[in-house]
């Protein structure tokens, strides 16, 4: 697939001048900054880099190694990449979670190299440690390194549905306020509300979530939602697919120049059963806390049904939907103070949909963009950074 070539089929230079973006998205970098922080997020109080760390014999904090190799593939160090991603997998005191992820940094490094065998190899152990991993939070990596991951985990036995992970569905647009001249293109809403659902989910519950390129695939195979009706027969084998027991989706439809209302329902795919049907009305422009609160509202009864299927399927007490509540509570104080929380939201999905059409020097301009309207956006500062490995 990659072969004979640099990071996902391109020549073997790699970023041309990332440092200068790098310098560019750390300068509004700051601790906490708010929601939309992704788990593991190398932009998050500061860039941390292999001279920063004490490789002490005993007691090492592994993924804080594991954080710094990653930082360092975005730096293109890929020999200093390695060396730290393969102290953690030779180490017998690191637990599995550590292992893995360092398997996903060895990943990105061999691809960067244009060597798929190695490539294949890590993902094969990685799958071994942990047959539910998966490249999440999505916002991390590149978009092809997916379909590379999905094309060796496709040739290994088929595994099981995990219970810990969610796919994120279509929102469809079903709007009734259509103005001339809106500085607003309301299909862009569809994009952002399901990256922002996504990235709160992932940082607030740790949960793994099927990224978006696998998801659309086998809900298209499968034809799972028509006309907002989910086959029973067919959710059992999307589930399969996907590898999740939760499947989300949903409608949204905007009321007027302020508000929007939004149609949501979770199936647990086991069963076809729909676990939660929910609808929420707010404001997507104006105040940041308005737009904050959607997201609140929608994440938390995402979680709440994890919370369910898992006690159903497993007899499991977990509280996601309670670490999702703390999340918000955590970030709404520094969302406030983003003025431009809410506007940005359709340059996320701007720059979302970009990505979806595989077009990813317009969607790194329009990262650049969302940066320009709101500095302290995190997920833009990484996806600029990862985009830059791509496009020269």
């Amino acid at each position: 697939m990659f072969q004979n070539q640099g990071f996902l089929g391109m020549n073997r230079t790699l970023i041309v001048g990332i440092a200068a973006v790098t310098a560019l998205v750390m300068v509004s970098c700051s601790s906490g900054s708010g929601a939309g922080r992704s788990a593991g997020s190398p932009v998050s109080g500061g860039m941390l880099r292999a001279s920063d760390i004490q490789f002490a014999p005993a007691g090492a904090d592994y993924m804080e190694i594991v954080t710094v190799s990653y930082n360092e593939w975005l730096y293109t160090n890929l020999d200093e990449a390695e060396s730290l991603a393969r102290r953690v997998t030779n180490e017998p005191d690191a637990d599995m979670v550590a292992k893995v992820e360092a398997e996903k940094t060895l990943v990105l490094v061999f691809l960067s190299r244009g060597d798929d065998g190695e490539a294949r190899a890590a993902i094969e152990r990685m799958l071994d440690l942990d047959p539910t991993a998966r490249f999440s939070p999505e916002g991390k990596y590149p978009p092809m390194v997916y379909d590379f991951y999905h094309q060796v985990k496709d040739e290994m036995p088929a595994g099981t549905m995990d219970i810990k992970t969610i796919a994120i569905g279509d929102f469809e647009n079903n709007s009734i306020y259509i103005k001339k001249n809106d500085k607003y293109d309301f299909d862009l809403f569809r994009p952002a509300l399901v990256h922002a659902i996504i990235t709160d989910l992932s940082s607030s519950t740790g949960l793994k979530i099927v990224d978006r390129q696998r998801t659309e695939k086998i809900i298209e195979e499968t034809q799972l939602v028509s006309t907002g009706v989910v086959d029973p027969q067919q959710a059992v084998r999307a589930g399969k697919l996907l590898g999740a027991h939760c499947f989300v989706f949903g409608q949204y439809m905007i009321l007027d120049k302020k508000k929007v209302r939004i149609d949501m329902r979770v199936v647990h795919t086991a069963t076809g059963e729909i676990i939660v049907a929910k609808q929420v009305t707010g404001e997507y422009k104006g105040k940041p806390e308005k737009f904050l609160e959607l997201e609140r509202e929608l994440v938390t009864v995402i979680a709440e049904a994890v919370d369910k299927v898992t006690a159903q399927v497993s007899g499991e007490r977990t509280n996601y939907k309670q670490t999702a509540v703390e999340h918000f509570e955590l970030v709404k104080n520094d969302v406030k103070k983003r003025k431009n929380y809410s506007e940005a939201q359709f340059l996320v999905g701007e720059a979302v949909a970009h990505e979806e059409q595989q077009n990813y020097g317009a969607a790194l301009t329009s990262w650049k963009d969302v940066l320009a309207l709101d500095p302290e956006n995190e997920d833009a500062q990484q996806r600029v950074m990862v985009l830059a490995t791509m496009v020269g």
